[in-house]
């Protein structure tokens, strides 16, 4: 059995997961929703950026600039604009906008390989992180509070943090059956942990 004692890597990992957790209370506490949209606007931000330079190692050629001003304005607009569906609409806008100018400007250089680096990017991190702000939106929509809003995106992302975070501790202190062949560091004693820790955070926030 793996009972390897938790390494430096993973307790810097665990540490920054508190940290930014404490950082994001605090925020929420001063601030409120206004900084829950910057919040969640930035982290789409860098991992849009993050993800292009990723694609860019590969020798594809994204265009990181315009592809992150859109993500921006999708980020921003699906809370601050009027209308519940108002990050689909400015979402399909960009895509529209983002597709016809890497296509002329592609064409006129010659190639076309900036289309789906650029595009998926966009898809990928601000499409779907939009989503937590239209749950506020539509949590008031409803009747409800900000708070409650707010709450249920605190709670869908503490639940998905908490799954990676009991996945790798008990994976690595006591995982010994490999999940998968394509990856054997994912054990079913870290995946059974991961899920046992988001059931536990996930009651704890609620009864909280």
């Amino acid at each position: 059995m793996n009972t390897m004692p938790l390494n430096t890597s993973m307790k810097k990992r665990l540490t920054s997961f508190a940290i930014i957790w404490l950082g994001v209370i605090i925020a929420l506490s001063l601030f409120g929703i206004h900084a829950g949209v910057l919040l969640v606007s930035a982290l789409a931000f860098f991992t849009q950026l993050e993800l292009y330079r990723l694609f860019e190692r590969m020798d594809l050629k994204p265009m990181t600039n315009l592809g992150l001003a859109c993500g921006l304005v999708i980020m921003l607009g699906s809370y601050y604009f009027e209308g519940i569906d108002s990050g689909n609409d400015l979402f399909l806008l960009s895509f529209l906008a983002l597709t016809l100018a890497i296509i002329r400007m592609d064409l006129h250089a010659g190639r076309l390989r900036s289309v789906m680096p650029t595009l998926f990017g966009l898809i990928y991190v601000p499409f779907l992180l939009h989503f937590l702000p239209k749950i506020v939106k539509l949590a008031t929509a409803t009747g409800h509070s900000i708070d409650t809003g707010v709450f249920l995106c605190v709670w869908i992302v503490a639940v998905a943090k908490s799954a990676d975070a009991g996945g790798l501790v008990v994976g690595k202190r006591m995982g010994r059956t490999p999940l998968s062949a394509v990856s054997p560091n994912k054990t079913y004693e870290g995946a059974f942990g991961g899920i046992a820790a988001a059931m536990v955070a996930g009651a704890a926030l609620v009864v909280l």
